[in-house]
Formats: structure tokens, C-alpha cells, sequence
């Protein structure tokens, strides 16, 4: 489950829209807010492009995309 939280902290930070990310990975924008949302699975290929794009660490991309169960 990915910690969508995170996630959009840290596009905020890096000054970074969802538009940018859409556009960075070649997703339309309801593709990108679903896939922020978990509502649609990442791909490997997704995840290391996103990494790129923001410049995570790899602690962070494990809290991200490899969060543990956030209910």
C-alpha cells in the first residue's frame, strides 16, 4: 500500500504537482491521482521514475511504496 501522505509531502517539497509527475511518468491525470490515491498499482519502472523525479532516498521510496498496511 503506498503512503500517499508521503508522497504528496514530498512532491510538495520538491515544488513538484501532480501535473509534473502525470507528465514525468506519461499518465493522464486521472491515471496519476489514482495511482497517488492507491487506487491503481505502481509498476517497478513507475516507482524509479518517481524516484528520479523527486530524488528520493531509498528510505524514503521504502515508506512510500512499501508502506506497511496504513489503516
Amino acid at each position: 500500500m503506498i503512503n500517499t501522505r508521503l508522497l504528496l509531502a514530498q512532491m510538495t517539497l520538491k515544488a513538484k504537482t501532480t501535473k509534473d509527475l502525470a507528465d514525468a511518468q506519461g499518465w493522464s491525470m486521472s491515471t496519476a491521482y489514482r495511482k497517488i490515491n492507491g487506487k491503481a498499482a505502481w509498476f517497478v519502472p513507475e516507482v524509479q521514475r518517481c524516484t528520479d523525479f523527486l530524488e528520493l532516498t531509498e528510505n524514503l521510496v521504502n515508506e512510500i511504496f512499501f508502506a506497511a498496511d496504513l489503516s
